[in-house]
């Protein structure tokens, strides 16, 4: 288990508090943001110069964060996969099915049942589905991980 942490057992406390609180400011900052362009559209009363402010705002700030967002989170899937499959881990290579990216999609498809309250809720929470089915799924499996840890 302990090679397991062993990236984060180099890292200073430092290090990890202020990439956490990097995070934590990062949700309470988009937070005001959206914050602030509805107050701007209650402001303005004009719809169509909230839609462009809107726009603006999304094009400069939110498409290149999404962008960089996006290009790290497949880099961080396709590395899952390629760890599982190649047997870097002490998991059955068979576990590279619990990905954030396949318990994504497991969600997606899961809208096809109908737009229940608890189908919206699925769609919206879609990458927290993916990470519950990740992370669940390498959890219900840490037994055999041991017993694949220990023979080695």
């Amino acid at each position: 288990m302990e090679m397991l942490l062993s990236a984060y057992v180099n890292k200073s406390d430092r290090a990890i508090f202020w990439s956490s609180f990097l995070g934590f400011v990062g949700i309470a900052l988009s937070s005001l943001c959206y914050f602030g362009i509805y107050r701007l559209m209650a402001v303005t009363g004009d719809f169509g110069q909230s839609i462009e402010i809107m726009i603006k705002f999304a094009s400069y700030f939110l498409l290149p964060t999404f962008i960089v967002f996006v290009i790290f989170f497949v880099i961080f899937c396709t590395v899952q996969i390629v760890a599982f499959a190649k047997g870097y881990t002490p998991y059955p290579k068979w576990c590279l099915i619990f990905n954030v990216f396949i318990g994504m999609m497991i969600a997606a498809v899961l809208t096809v049942f109908g737009h229940s309250a608890f189908m919206n809720a699925i769609s919206a929470a879609y990458m927290g589905f993916g990470n519950i089915w990740t992370f669940g799924g390498l959890l219900v499996m840490m037994n055999k991980a041991k017993e694949n840890s220990a023979n080695t």
